[in-house]
Formats: C-alpha cells, structure tokens, sequence
C-alpha cells in the first residue's frame, strides 16, 4: 500500500508488520530526545515495533 509522507514524496507501507531498531546518538538530548519522539510515533501510527 502507498501514501504520501510528510514531504509529499510517495512511500510504500510493507504488508506485513515490521520490527525496527532505532539506534540513536545522545550528543544533543533535546534533539535526540525529539527525533526520537517522532520516529516512535511515525511507527506507531504505521503499526510498526521497534526497540530503542
């Protein structure tokens, strides 16, 4: 199934559920601690799982 990111750019969801790992960098916590907010709820919202 395609949607459109925030971007306007064409993406394609995977049909079946996906499992990630998120790997971050803590050199900036406010900036680590946003971009993760908005990878976590991007994978929320597409029904994704993830470790961090």
């Amino acid at each position: 199934m395609a949607g459109t990111s925030q971007h306007g750019k064409a993406f394609i969801r995977p049909k079946a559920k996906a499992h990630l790992l998120i790997v971050e960098a803590r050199f900036h916590d406010d900036l680590a601690d946003a971009l993760l907010e908005g990878a976590t709820a991007a994978l929320d919202d597409a029904g994704a799982t993830y470790d961090v």
